[in-house]
């Protein structure tokens, strides 16, 4: 907390009703137990103004063909998000044409809210941090930046 050290007013921000607020996404059981399910930051607020978050949409996009993926936004043409499916092929040998059809049919059974718009092959691990999480925003800024239309 070291951003709010001799800072009330830093300090008196980053908590609501007694609870700091850390920018996760969660729930509360019956018992008590907190449940953290997510980060608000990395809601993809859609051109229909409808907002997913990552973790409610990933697991009806599992595959074999993928050793890793991940759901994140990418830049939409009129500033809304494009949810993309960013995969990591368990093998180099699959081709991009099985992953594009996995990712279809994947898409197709998917409850409609949580259909993803894009599909990305990547070469290489996801981005991670220290502790293992992906890395999404970082993700999704890089291939934007790569593939705009400047370079």
């Amino acid at each position: 907390m070291r951003a709010y050290y001799k800072n009330p007013e830093a300090t008196a921000a980053a908590f609501e009703e007694g609870w700091l607020k850390t920018g996760d996404r969660g729930h509360m059981d019956a018992a008590g137990f907190l449940f953290v399910t997510g980060r608000f930051k990395e809601a993809i607020v859609g051109a229909t103004g409808e907002t997913v978050y990552p973790e409610e949409a990933e697991p009806y996009y599992a595959s074999p063909l993928f050793s890793e993926f991940c759901i994140g936004a990418l830049a939409g043409p009129h500033g809304n998000d494009l949810s993309t499916l960013f995969v990591v092929p368990a093998s180099s040998d699959i081709r991009t044409e099985d992953l594009q059809e996995t990712f279809e049919s994947l898409r197709a059974n998917a409850p409609s809210r949580l259909r993803v718009q894009r599909f990305v092959r990547l070469a290489g691990p996801l981005p991670r941090t220290p502790t293992g999480k992906v890395r999404r925003r970082s993700l999704s800024e890089s291939w934007d930046r790569a593939n705009s239309p400047s370079n």
